[in-house]
């Protein structure tokens, strides 16, 4: 009886982690989309209209004449092709910036859980759901969210236990997605 009840407080408080980063997510979400749509006045970023014109002339006009300097295609096409879908260039960026942000953070657990173990997760976890500077990147209509997310992706395989082959292509195939929308990102495969 003594050792059935062991395990049921063991099982609790797994429980109360996994729900607790669940909540933090969640709470996460929700303020930083009432900021970004409710709060924020998303007509500040003019380059964003850059990007989305690129984008646009990049899969519908003529593709030999596009041109932006030191910046890849990979944003401008992503921006353009799931503007076609909403019709609002900036809800659209604000829309991979809230829900990548937030894919940021859910990684965030998983990567500190293999490393450190689930504790340590959770706190790192609220840690990086409170900090400022991650608040500003989500709410804004910039493109970091994107391939920081990617690079997150890959780490999550990169620090699985078990590594096998198919978790190293994986791991490859994100850096090289994150570096089609950013070049920095490469320098994480290095």
């Amino acid at each position: 009886m003594l050792i059935r009840n062991f395990q049921n407080l063991r099982q609790a408080k797994r429980d109360f982690v996994t729900i607790t980063s669940i909540i933090v997510v969640i709470i996460f979400f929700v303020s930083t989309s009432y900021v970004a749509f409710i709060v924020d006045n998303p007509t500040r970023d003019r380059a964003i209209i850059l990007y989305y014109q690129v984008g646009v002339q990049t899969l519908y006009g003529d593709r030999e004449s596009v041109y932006l300097a030191s910046v890849p295609i990979g944003w401008s096409i992503l921006l353009a092709s799931t503007d076609s879908i909403i019709n609002d260039v900036y809800v659209t960026a604000k829309l991979f910036s809230v829900f990548f942000a937030t894919a940021i953070l859910v990684l965030s657990f998983f990567i500190i859980k293999n490393i450190f173990g689930r504790k340590t997760a959770l706190l790192a976890q609220t840690i990086i759901a409170i900090t400022p500077f991650f608040h500003v990147e989500a709410i804004l209509t910039h493109n970091e969210m994107v391939p920081v997310f990617l690079i997150c992706l890959s780490f999550y395989f990169i620090t699985k236990k078990q590594l096998s082959k198919r978790d190293l292509i994986l791991c490859g195939v994100f850096l090289g997605l994150a570096t089609m929308i950013r070049y920095q990102a490469a320098l994480i495969a290095i």
